[in-house]
């Protein structure tokens, strides 16, 4: 593999590290693709936030099969790795709504005690960074996420129509709304 070699001799530039970490991840060799963005992590540490941003992507993917055994050890493992490294990115970049969001949603996921309280003080955070009308969005669902999951359904319904104002092309927003509307209806 003569990506190896230019990753342990260390001739391989950012772009490099780019292209070899996207072409482990198009073969389906996510080990191999982990090491690349730890090496960027350690080799290029003022593009620290690009290189974890790729870490975060490629943990959350590697979850997405095994999220039916939310119990396994794996799991547990790399839910703890990926909220370590969204946290990470916050303070690398805390002007960010996107890394609030995706921290937030993998707190979501998880079965942790008092994690609502934590998403709403998230939600809090990146609400005065919502400058974009998809930032703006992306924190409104995340309000209605919180408010659908504690059965709060007609605040989360509220909570979806405030996200469309934004993005009224949200395809996702439409469909969480007319998934709880359903819900009302029954």
């Amino acid at each position: 593999y003569y990506d190896d070699i230019l990753v342990t001799t260390g001739s391989a530039d950012f772009d490099a590290f780019v292209e070899m970490y996207h072409d482990a991840i198009a073969l389906s060799h996510f080990e191999r693709s982990d090491v690349y963005s730890a090496r960027m992590l350690e080799q290029f540490p003022d593009r620290r936030a690009a290189a974890l941003r790729s870490q975060v992507a490629l943990l959350f993917n590697s979850l997405e099969p095994d999220l039916e055994e939310e119990e396994s050890e794996k799991v547990q493992e790399t839910f703890s790795r990926l909220e370590s490294k969204q946290r990470d990115l916050i303070t690398l970049e805390p002007d960010q709504v996107s890394s609030y969001y995706h921290l937030i949603q993998t707190l979501q996921l998880m079965d942790k005690p008092g994690k609502e309280d934590e998403i709403r003080q998230l939600l809090e955070k990146a609400q005065p960074l919502a400058t974009l009308p998809k930032d703006r969005a992306m924190v409104e669902v995340g309000f209605a996420q919180l408010e659908e999951n504690q059965g709060n359904i007609a605040q989360a319904l509220a909570g979806y129509k405030r996200a469309a104002e934004p993005d009224p092309d949200g395809a996702a927003i439409w469909y969480s709304r007319g998934q709880l509307q359903e819900k009302l209806a029954q």
